[in-house]
């Protein structure tokens, strides 16, 4: 395992997810095929045929109705106020 503070790589092939979701290659193999189908990201010719773990992952969560925990809060904030019309002045104030 690497130290913590060198970051996961994006790109992993087949035999490091089989690794991480606790299967054989040969099992993930069969199972991405199945998964693919409905949504798992595909191996990316331009990534040596690889497969992002980000998506993979979110994919995964998705799928078992679990948010991924590692996924980043939004960056929209609310604003009600924005919906509110503005007071007039009074003449004179």
């Amino acid at each position: 395992m690497r130290p913590r503070s060198e970051p996961d790589p994006i790109f992993l092939p087949d035999a490091e997810i089989a690794k991480r979701v606790s299967m054989s290659q040969a099992q993930w193999e069969a199972t991405a095929v199945v998964l693919e189908r409905s949504g798992l990201p595909k191996r990316d010719p331009l990534f040596n045929n690889q497969r992002c773990w980000p998506s993979v992952r979110a994919f995964l969560f998705r799928r078992s109705g679990h948010a991924d925990p590692t996924a980043e809060a939004s960056s929209i904030v609310e604003n009600l106020d924005a919906f509110r019309t503005p007071r007039r002045r009074r003449a004179g104030t």
